[in-house]
């Protein structure tokens, strides 16, 4: 990789050999190294999966599909340096276990993450929540709500007694395409429960849904009881 380049952008990665040889699993394994990268977008991983990475700079990184191993493994190369991060729900398709079996405990320079979930499924959110636990200093997070609503929802704990110290630097959250669905209302309580310096909340409802239900909630809520 040139030394020099600081932006890389993939598509839909496919290497034309018998991956069945590196591996047996089909897949080919690439060793992503850079001292100069700063912006990273994976978009498709196709018979590509990337280990031991190290990536010291990049600042912001974008997954539009990046499929387990692979994500855990970029994401744990750049640790030190992420500032800005945009994932969609299936990028980490792994129980929170898993998601942070192989991560570092904080990504302290983490400062806006995006996240595109489906709150029917409990995997994504539950990472999520553990994911958010290891970026102390996070003030912006945005959430693109993909729940289908034909599927019945699955109940998944989200005690606040389970997630400690969640969002402790929190400023800004928006939510859109919000259905008003209970998982949804567990999510949003969750976070109000513990976001204390939350200071602009914002929710875009999908057509047709119970406003009122999420309008109640948040002018309900006081965030320091007395």
């Amino acid at each position: 990789m040139s030394p020099r380049l600081e932006e890389l952008r993939m598509c839909c990665i496919a290497v034309d050999v018998d991956c069945r040889e590196h591996g047996g699993d089909g897949r080919r394994k690439v060793r992503m190294v850079s001292s100069s990268l700063r912006f990273l977008r994976i978009d498709g991983m196709g018979n590509v999966e990337f280990v031991g990475a190290r990536l010291p700079r990049v600042s912001q990184a974008d997954f539009a599909q990046a499929s387990y191993p692979s994500a855990p493994n970029l994401l744990s190369a750049m640790v030190t340096s992420l500032e800005t991060l945009d994932y969609y729900y299936y990028a980490l398709p792994l129980s929170p276990t898993k998601l942070l079996k192989g991560l570092p405990s904080s990504y302290k320079n983490l400062k806006r993450l995006k996240v595109h979930l489906d709150f029917n499924h409990a995997p994504p959110i539950l990472s999520t929540l553990n994911f958010l636990r290891t970026a102390p200093n996070l003030t912006q997070l945005v959430i693109q709500d993909f729940t289908d609503d034909s599927y019945a929802q699955s109940p998944y704990p989200l005690a606040a007694e389970l997630y400690g110290n969640l969002c402790p630097s929190l400023l800004f959250l928006q939510m859109s395409y919000v259905t008003s669905q209970n998982n949804e209302m567990d999510f949003i309580r969750l976070i109000l429960s513990k976001a204390r310096m939350l200071q602009v909340m914002e929710v875009k409802m999908r057509r047709n849904s119970r406003g009122i239900e999420i309008k109640e909630e948040i002018c309900g809520y006081d965030k320091d009881p007395r």
